[in-house]
């Protein structure tokens, strides 16, 4: 019976240990990971107000090589400010295509950076609760080898009484 109590103790101890290493692990896991994540995010921030900036410029460019074009004197100037506004206007048709395509990353990393978030959230009040029952089983593995001393405890002072029992039935005799 008393190596049963010590064989619990002894698992119930190494199970807190355990947990609480996989705790620890899962945490900075998961910190790295939404580190990483935000990090993905910013960087897209920044590319699509880079990208939003170069689409204003050009189209700004667009405008100017307009005024210039109707304000031009000879044909030859006309068709330079208007290859000039075709080239940019060119260059802007792909920029609006990279922005949607920049946008659309940015959205996504952002749902998934919201999402694991939330989740870590979660996985933080699940740790918390792994960690309670942790401190749960070490009580009870502490409870367990006090039983276990006191039951040993019993038996000595059982044996002992017993002995004496002996000794006076012995010595009566």
């Amino acid at each position: 019976m008393g190596g049963i109590f010590k064989r619990i103790g002894t698992i119930l101890k190494s199970n807190i240990h355990s947990d609480k290493n996989k705790m620890i692990e899962v945490q900075k896991d998961m910190d790295q990971l939404i580190r990483e994540l935000k990090a993905k995010v910013e960087t897209a921030q920044v590319q699509l107000g880079r990208t939003e900036q170069q689409v204003l410029e050009l189209e700004k460019d667009i405008a100017k090589f307009t005024r210039y074009e109707q304000k031009a004197t000879d044909a030859s100037m006309e068709a330079s400010f208007r290859m000039q506004k075709e080239t940019a206007k060119s260059k802007l048709d792909h920029l609006l295509i990279e922005r949607t395509e920049l946008q659309q990353k940015h959205d996504n990393l952002l749902k998934a950076f919201q999402g694991l978030q939330y989740r870590q959230s979660e996985s933080m009040q699940y740790l918390k609760t792994l960690s309670t029952e942790a401190q749960t089983k070490k009580k009870i593995a502490d409870l367990s080898n006090e039983m276990q001393s006191y039951e040993n405890q019993v038996r000595r002072e059982l044996a002992e009484a017993e002995a004496l029992l002996e000794l006076r039935k012995d010595t009566n005799y």
